[in-house]
């Protein structure tokens, strides 16, 4: 019993740690061409992806058939109620870490999140909102068309998206967002914060 106590404590305390090393010193340079930069994922989130899936199966197959026969369906439904949330997860970072870019150009923002179906544009003019949500992670540029494009906290060069919207938008909300956007950035991996 003690060791099964001890083993699990350093899965829940070794495998975030081990995720913020790997997203911390994995970086990815954003890809730049014709004066377009193309920012991604980098490795970080595929990592993070495979980990949770394979927690989430591994729970669902195995704990199973180590339940007794006289130990309570109680067991089941929790490995159930776990282990799928873990296979949610999972798949999740991995379809954002294939499918999930921002394209910045001289004359707008182009991007496609998890969130989204298919990709959005918007031109620097048309931002008329831009915030950020701390619950996902994501700073959200809207369009005078109803167009978002949606740039997350983990993408590399996040940072200097922050930035540079911050230096072409005058949409309401703006230097809030993209101060709240920096500091979320900063507090998880990125660069020192900045001094008050």
């Amino acid at each position: 019993m003690g060791a099964d106590l001890v083993g699990a404590f350093l899965v829940a305390v070794l495998t975030p740690f081990a995720g913020w090393l790997l997203v911390r010193f994995s970086r990815r340079e954003p890809v730049v061409a014709d004066g377009t930069v193309v920012l991604r994922h980098g490795p970080a989130i595929a990592w993070l992806g495979w980990t949770a899936l394979t927690l989430g199966v591994g729970a669902l197959v195995v704990i199973p058939f180590e339940i007794a026969d006289g130990e309570s369906a109680f067991l089941i439904g929790l490995t159930v109620v776990f282990g799928l949330p873990f296979v949610a997860l999972g798949l999740w970072f991995l379809a954002c870490r294939r499918s999930e870019y921002v394209r910045l150009t001289p004359t707008g923002i182009e991007g496609r999140s998890g969130w989204d179906r298919a990709p959005a544009e918007v031109a620097w003019a048309d931002v008329d909102r831009v915030r950020f949500s701390s619950l996902t992670g994501y700073l959200v540029l809207s369009g005078q068309r109803r167009q978002r494009v949606r740039v997350s906290v983990m993408l590399h060069g996040a940072d200097e998206v922050a930035a540079l919207v911050g230096r072409r938008v005058r949409a309401p909300g703006a230097a809030t967002s993209t101060r709240q956007f920096r500091e979320y950035i900063a507090l998880y991996g990125g660069r020192p914060r900045p001094k008050r």
